[in-house]
């Protein structure tokens, strides 16, 4: 019927009918005529009734679904822009919008089960899979199915990170505006700065086993403690020079051993980075050079 070919739902509002009738001569005069044609009555693929305008391309009297449309949604904050099917759902490549949230990728009849670019309203941009129908208003759960799955986001900042993450719950309730992403399990980030890191990570902080290289190339392989070196690792630095053993606060700090790149090597105890307490220094042919106590760094006896 008329209704259906210009894009509206059935009504049996005589005002919206007469509207319609309008609208469908005027577009029978006009070829490839972009019009917005309001939907007053709930879609049964809705999940709520919802009002909302659909704005695209015409030929001969019939929207063109080889093209892209725009639909916003009158009574909540969101629009889609993109390909939709026969039923005004998103079907093909489009972006879902609700509120600061933009939603990119490939929709099946209404829903994208597959990878997706989130950006949220931090500017962050998640990629990876989701579970989403265009009628939620809100993430839940259910949506970012994180396990066993891998994640990239692009951070603001420039930083970029890939590998697992863990999803704080009451943010996905609370509003789809808030950003709900933690680096937790394994993975690996670029830092904008040049420095990489990869291993353990909880609740955005590195923990656990990791390796952290600077752009300068010195290279720290150990144990980490929110976000600082801490009990055993290997320092190598750029220069040559390699320390092995124990951390504390991101300091040497303990027991640990020091090869200096012209041979020598120092075998004890350290604190804040600094030669403290007992310790020995060998030269290259592993002869004893001083063997005692040390002080801020200096051999005292």
């Amino acid at each position: 019927n008329c209704h259906k070919q210009v894009g509206v739902l059935p009504t049996e509002d005589a005002s919206i009918n007469s509207q319609i009738e309008s609208l469908k001569n005027d577009l029978i005069k006009k070829e490839n005529l972009i019009n917005e044609l309001q939907n007053s009555q709930a879609n049964s693929n809705f999940k709520a009734k919802e009002s909302f305008s659909i704005k695209s391309i015409w030929n001969n009297d019939e929207m063109d679904l080889s093209k892209p449309v725009k639909i916003t949604f009158h009574e909540i904050n969101k629009s889609y822009n993109g390909f939709i099917n026969n039923n005004y759902e998103p079907n093909g490549i489009g972006e879902l919008i609700l509120g600061k949230t933009v939603i990119k990728g490939e929709w099946a009849n209404g829903f994208i089960n597959k990878q997706a670019n989130i950006k949220f309203s931090n500017d962050n941009i998640v990629s990876g899979r989701l579970n989403f129908h265009y009628s939620d208003t809100m993430f839940n759960f259910e949506n970012l199915n994180n396990v066993n799955q891998s994640y990239k986001i692009n951070f603001s900042n420039g930083d970029v990170y890939t590998g697992s993450i863990k999803i704080i719950e009451e943010y996905l309730y609370t509003s789809p505006d808030m950003y709900p992403f933690l680096l937790h399990g394994f993975g690996k980030i670029n830092y904008v700065s040049g420095d990489v890191y990869e291993g353990d990570w909880i609740d955005n902080m590195r923990s656990g086993l990791g390796k952290y290289q600077t752009k300068d190339g010195d290279i720290y392989d150990g144990q980490w403690l929110n976000n600082e070196k801490n009990n055993q690792g290997i320092m190598t630095y750029k220069n040559g020079d390699k320390y092995e053993g124990e951390w504390k606060y991101n300091n040497k700090n303990g027991l640990g051993t020091f090869h200096y790149s012209n041979g020598q090597k120092y075998i004890g105890q350290w604190d804040k980075n600094k030669r403290n307490g007992e310790g020995t220094l060998f030269n290259s042919e592993n002869n004893i050079l001083q063997k005692g106590k040390y002080n801020e760094d200096k051999f005292i006896e």
